[in-house]
C-alpha cells in the first residue's frame, strides 16, 4: 500500500493554523500559464525620464504631465494607487466618471496593493464601450514586474497580464504610464487619498510572499517582545535588538568582535582555566572586565578618545519617542525616514484593551551610535529622545522576577493568594503577594517588590552598570523592615524600665568639654533617593547614659540658654 505524502511540510502546521484563524486563503501562483507562442507583451511610458524627483520642482512635473496629456488626449486617463500603514492596507482607482477604493487584508504588502489597484482598473474598463485608455501608477516596481514575464511572478501580476490580453483581443488599446507621487498631479493625489481611507473590504486570496513575510514579521515581533523583557540578562545590554549584526569579511576580526561583545576574552577569563586569581585593575581595584576596560576605567581615557572620539563611551542605544502624528505611519516607513539620523530599527509599543491589541503613540528606536541623541527630527517635528526602560519580567509560574515561565525551575504558585499548587484563574482566597507579602496580588503595580525591580532596571540602564551592581545599589538605599531611622528612634525613645534615679537625660546644652571633644559634623552624605539610608547595628543598641549626672535644677539666663 502506497502512502500518500502530506500536502505540506509538518513544520508548517503551526503557521497554517495561525493563518486559518485569520481566515486567510493562499493564492496560487500558477493559476495562469501562457504558452511560449502567446506570451503577453507589456511596456509602459515614462514621460518624466531624466528628471530626478529630489532635484526637480513639483511645478516642473506638473507641466511635463500637462504636455504628456496633450499628446495622449484621446486616451481616457485612469489613476491607480496603493497604500499601507499600521492596521490598514488599501487601493484606489480614479477615472473621469467614477472612483473605487477597497480595503485589503492587513497581510498584503504595498506592492500587492498597487497591483490589485491596476487589476481593479482593468476590470472597470472591461464593460466600457470606449477603447482607448491610459493607466497611471506611481509604482515603478509594479511596471517593471509586469514587463518581465515569468511563471513564478506575482500571482496578481499574472492576473493582470491575463485580463490585459483578453481586453486587447477585444480591440482595447490600453497604455500604461508612470507618474511621480506627491508632486501635485491631481489624479494621483486623489487615488492616494481614497486608498488611505478605503473602508469597503475586498475579499481576495493572499499571495504566498505576503503570507510568508507577515508570519515572519509576527514571529520576530514576538521574539523581540520576549527578548526586551530579559533586562537582567547579561547579553541584553550587549544586543537589545534581535536584528542581525553585519558580518565582517575577515573571520578573525569577526571572532574578536564577538568575544568583546559577550565579554569573554583570554585576558579576563584565563584565570578560570589556570586556577589563578582574577586580574585586578590597579587604578580602580576592581576585576578587569571588557566593560571596565572599554567603558569605566579612567586609565584608558586617552585610548577612548583615540578610538571612539569621546572620553565617555556608552552601550546605550535604545530610545523612546512619543508622537501622535506618527500613529498611522508604518514602522518600515518611519525607519526609512529616520535612517539618516542613525535609526536602524523602529518598534511601536502596543497595549491590550478589551482583548484587542492597540497601537500607542510611543515608538522604540534602535540607534547605530553608541550614544542616544537628545532630539530627532521627524518631518517638521522635533521629538525628544529618552532612554527605553522595559517593565520588570515576572514569571507566570512561580511569580518571581527576573525570568520567564519557560525557563522557570520553581514551584507553581498562585498569583492571587501566594499559595503553592494551583493557578490563579479560579482562586477566590484572600489576596497576598508572594514577593513582598503584601495584601495584594503578585501582578499588582502597587507591589513594593515590583517597584524595586523597576528601579533596578532603570538604574542599570541610566548608569550603564550590570544588573547585579544596580541591584546592590538599590538594596543599599532601601531600608529593611525594623532597621529604618523611624524604628531606631522608636527604640531609643521607648519607655525605659531603668529604676536608677541617678540616671536621666537632659535636653539642655552639653558641657563645653563634651562639645569640644565632639568632632564637627560636616560633609554628610545626602542620598538623592527618597528612601532612608539604613542605620548601622551600633545605632540600634540602647544608649549608655551612665556617665551623665542627674540635673535637678535648670536655670536659664537672659538669652534663654540653660546652665
Amino acid at each position: 500500500m502506497l502512502l500518500v505524502p502530506p500536502t505540506f511540510c509538518p513544520f508548517v502546521r503551526e503557521p497554517k493554523c495561525f493563518f486559518m484563524l485569520l481566515n486567510v486563503t493562499i493564492q496560487s501562483s500558477d493559476s495562469f500559464c501562457f504558452p511560449p507562442c502567446d506570451i503577453p507583451q507589456f511596456s509602459y511610458l515614462n514621460p518624466f525620464l531624466g528628471f530626478d524627483k529630489s532635484s526637480t520642482a513639483p511645478v516642473t512635473f506638473q507641466q511635463l504631465f500637462q504636455h504628456h496629456r496633450y499628446q495622449y488626449s484621446s486616451f481616457i486617463p485612469i489613476f491607480t494607487d496603493g497604500s499601507k500603514s499600521d492596521g490598514h492596507v488599501g487601493c484606489g482607482v480614479v477615472s473621469p466618471s467614477d472612483t473605487l477604493s477597497y480595503h485589503l487584508h492587513n497581510c498584503c504588502s504595498v506592492f500587492t496593493a498597487e497591483l490589485v489597484a491596476i487589476f481593479c482598473a482593468l476590470q472597470e474598463i472591461s464593460p466600457s464601450s470606449q477603447r482607448n485608455f491610459i493607466i497611471y501608477t506611481d509604482s515603478m516596481s509594479d511596471l517593471e514586474t509586469l514587463s518581465h514575464y515569468d511563471n513564478q511572478m506575482h500571482p496578481v501580476g499574472l492576473e493582470i497580464l491575463s485580463i490585459l490580453q483578453f481586453l486587447r483581443n477585444k480591440s482595447f488599446n490600453i497604455i500604461f504610464s508612470w507618474v511621480p507621487s506627491h508632486v501635485g498631479i491631481s489624479g494621483n493625489e486623489t487615488a492616494d487619498a481614497i486608498a488611505k481611507f478605503a473602508s469597503a473590504f475586498l475579499p481576495r486570496a493572499l499571495p504566498y510572499p505576503d503570507i510568508k513575510k507577515s508570519f515572519v514579521s509576527h514571529l520576530f515581533s514576538v521574539w523581540q517582545q520576549t527578548w526586551s523583557l530579559q533586562s537582567n540578562n547579561k547579553l541584553h545590554s550587549v544586543k537589545p535588538s534581535i536584528d542581525l549584526w553585519p558580518i565582517l569579511p575577515i573571520r578573525e576580526v569577526d571572532v574578536k568582535l564577538t568575544r568583546l561583545r559577550i565579554g569573554h576574552t583570554r585576558f579576563t577569563h584565563k584565570h578560570l582555566i589556570f586556577d589563578e586569581r582574577a586580574p585586578e585593575c590597579p587604578t580602580c581595584h576592581q576585576n578587569f572586565t571588557v566593560h571596565h576596560i572599554l567603558i569605566e576605567c579612567p586609565s584608558f581615557k586617552s585610548h577612548r578618545v583615540s578610538h571612539f572620539h569621546s572620553s565617555s563611551v556608552t552601550l546605550q542605544d535604545l530610545g523612546v519617542i512619543s508622537c501622535g502624528e506618527l500613529l498611522n505611519e508604518s514602522e518600515e516607513k518611519i525607519t526609512e525616514e529616520l535612517k539618516s539620523q542613525g535609526v536602524i530599527h523602529v518598534r511601536r509599543i502596543t497595549m491590550r484593551r478589551d482583548g484587542q491589541l492597540l497601537n500607542t503613540k510611543h515608538l522604540i528606536l534602535t540607534f547605530d551610535s553608541n550614544k542616544l541623541p537628545e532630539h530627532i527630527k521627524a518631518g517638521y517635528m522635533r521629538l525628544s529622545v529618552r532612554a527605553y526602560i522595559p517593565n520588570s519580567l515576572r514569571c507566570f509560574k512561580c511569580q518571581s522576577f527576573g525570568h520567564s515561565k519557560t525557563s522557570c525551575r520553581g514551584t507553581l504558585t498562585c498569583a492571587r493568594c501566594a499559595e503553592v499548587g494551583h493557578e490563579s484563574t479560579d482562586c477566590t482566597r484572600t489576596e497576598k503577594c508572594i514577593n513582598c507579602k503584601g495584601k495584594h496580588t503578585s501582578f499588582s503595580r502597587n507591589c513594593f517588590a515590583w517597584k524595586q525591580e523597576k528601579e533596578i532596571i532603570s538604574t542599570k540602564i541610566k548608569n550603564q552598570i550590570s544588573y547585579q551592581e544596580a541591584r546592590k545599589l538599590i538594596k543599599s538605599r532601601t531600608p529593611t523592615p525594623g532597621n529604618s531611622y523611624v524604628s531606631a528612634v522608636k527604640k531609643s525613645t521607648a519607655p525605659s524600665t531603668q529604676t536608677n534615679p541617678d540616671v536621666s537625660i537632659s535636653s539642655s546644652k552639653p558641657p563645653d568639654s563634651i562639645a569640644r571633644a565632639s568632632p564637627p559634623i560636616t560633609n554628610l552624605p545626602i542620598s538623592s533617593s527618597p528612601s532612608v539610608a539604613p542605620v548601622s547595628e551600633e545605632a540600634l543598641v540602647s544608649p549608655d547614659f551612665t556617665d551623665f549626672k542627674l540635673v535637678t535644677n535648670k536655670k536659664r539666663d537672659e538669652n534663654g540658654f540653660s546652665y
